[in-house]
């Protein structure tokens, strides 16, 4: 088995193993297939998030789609950096990669900069003088996400607020074909919204208008999609 990872530029390469090693707090994921670490490396606070084996049911069907050859978690970055080249703020990415054995992807890691901030999720729900414009920019980039052929659900938790900006935390599954499309969008929001619920979102009558107006704006909506959107986020909100 062998791996190939990369860094980003600047980055350093250091020792792999060091690097795979370098997570040394679980976070999330015990037990699991792929597992969060709290970690130092290169004199830096970082997450690690490893991938200890694949789940070929779930992989296979997202490489098909992203015509990609690599393990679930740098799928996983390689997503996130697409968007980041599409000007939407995500975490700082540092490494990431895939364990091959006899050419398939068994394995990845992807190391990312842990960044001083709060869920998005807490913020919302917090006194803060930025609380419209963070609900504008979740909504924006849902939008934007839509129009890029992103359609898995994005919830408030899925964001990082550091000042007044939201970094986006994961996007597993690869983009499909540009350009918003009404069905894919409904249902999308409709799971994102009614998990915002479950986890215990609830936004001020400002909070919502200005989520709308973010992600109408983001999506280009018409005056009847606009309604049917707005029917989703009051629903649960």
């Amino acid at each position: 088995m062998s791996w190939e990872i990369q860094c980003v530029e600047g980055g350093g390469g250091g020792n792999m193993s060091d690097l795979l090693a370098c997570g040394d707090e679980v976070i999330s994921g015990e037990g699991n297939t792929t597992v969060v670490y709290r970690g130092r490396w290169q004199e830096k606070a970082v997450y690690l998030k490893l991938a200890h084996r694949e789940r070929w049911r779930v992989l296979a069907p997202r490489l098909w789609r992203a015509r990609s050859w690599c393990s679930s978690v740098e799928l996983e970055a390689r997503n996130l950096l697409r968007l980041q080249a599409e000007g939407i703020p995500v975490i700082p990415l540092l490494a990431w990669g895939t364990r091959y054995q006899c050419g398939l992807p068994v394995g990845g890691m992807m190391l990312s900069q842990a960044v001083a901030g709060s869920s998005l999720e807490d913020a919302l729900m917090e006194e803060r003088a930025d609380s419209l414009g963070l609900a504008s920019r979740y909504g924006v980039v849902a939008g934007r996400l839509h129009q890029l052929g992103g359609y898995e659900p994005l919830r408030a938790k899925d964001f990082l607020v550091v000042e007044e900006e939201v970094f986006l935390l994961d996007r597993e599954k690869p983009l499909g074909a540009a350009g918003w499309q009404g069905k894919r969008a409904m249902t999308s929001l409709e799971r994102a919204w009614y998990r915002n619920r479950r986890s215990g979102l609830r936004l001020q009558e400002g909070q919502i208008r200005a989520w709308l107006e973010g992600y109408g704006m983001a999506a280009g909506l018409n005056a009847q999609w606009a309604t049917r959107v707005e029917e989703i986020v009051r629903r649960y909100c």
